[in-house]
């Protein structure tokens, strides 16, 4: 019979503003949670630079993952790095021209967890997977980037 493995419960997050404030799941002083839609309310005033979710970060102003790994960040572009194919197939290029954020795309920030209990025979702990993305409408179209964070490590796009 093997041993279960025990995961993570909790992957914290931390969002960092363009103004250089940041905030964190947990204070670091007192262990107090902040709620994540903090985060929604403070973005209203401060542009969200990026959001960290264990060791992944999402760039909101590129719209890329960065991953850090043994050391080492592996930046992963969605549309399997092919940038120019993904501005002709979305329109981004002709949004950036439009858009007011000097030459970037207004990206929405996706994060939730799902929680997923086995009923089974045995009592098993409840696994718990990340999302963490991004969405944009252009030219009237939902254009949505998702990285899967499973308590396992593994990294899964959608």
């Amino acid at each position: 019979m093997s041993e279960e493995v025990e995961y993570p419960r909790l992957i914290p997050w931390m969002a960092r503003f363009e103004r250089g404030s940041t905030l964190s799941q947990f204070d670091p002083s007192s262990g107090k949670e902040t709620l994540f839609r903090e985060v929604l309310l403070r973005e209203l005033k401060d542009d969200l630079l990026n959001f960290t979710v264990g060791n992944v970060t999402l760039d909101m102003k590129e719209g890329s993952f960065i991953i850090h790994e043994n050391g080492k960040a592996f930046k992963l572009i969605p549309s399997c790095g092919k940038v120019k194919e993904m501005m002709d197939e979305y329109g981004l290029e002709e949004e950036r021209r439009r858009s007011k954020l000097q030459g970037q795309i207004l990206k929405r920030l996706i994060y939730f967890r799902r929680r997923s209990t086995d009923f089974g025979a045995d009592v098993k702990p409840d696994r718990i997977v990340y999302a963490l993305g991004w969405q944009a409408t252009v030219d009237g179209r939902n254009v949505k980037h998702i990285l899967y964070i499973h308590p396992n490590g593994d990294l899964v796009l959608g």
